[in-house]
């Protein structure tokens, strides 16, 4: 579940860059997705695996909730793109 969405993160903000649309929130969401990846690589074992898959589905649940709101936060306060 984590390589899909960073994958699709990945992807997604490959496109927004060559668009000039690349904000913070965009980045800060692709690092905690690339960060997951680099977790479940490193963890091994299942009680680690099934505590990243129950962070994975709180995180998404937090995007589709409340997603939003933070990235407007976080792009409001620390933007990068002019």
């Amino acid at each position: 579940m984590p390589l899909g969405y960073f994958v699709a993160t990945t992807y997604n903000n490959v496109v927004k860059f060559n668009n000039g649309d690349l904000y913070t929130a965009d980045v800060v969401d692709w690092g905690i997705s690339g960060g997951m990846v680099i977790t479940g690589i490193l963890v091994s074992n299942p009680v680690g695996l099934t505590v990243l898959a129950i962070g994975g589905i709180g995180y998404g649940i937090y995007r589709l909730s409340a997603g939003d709101n933070v990235d407007a936060w976080i792009n409001e306060n620390w933007d990068f793109n002019p």
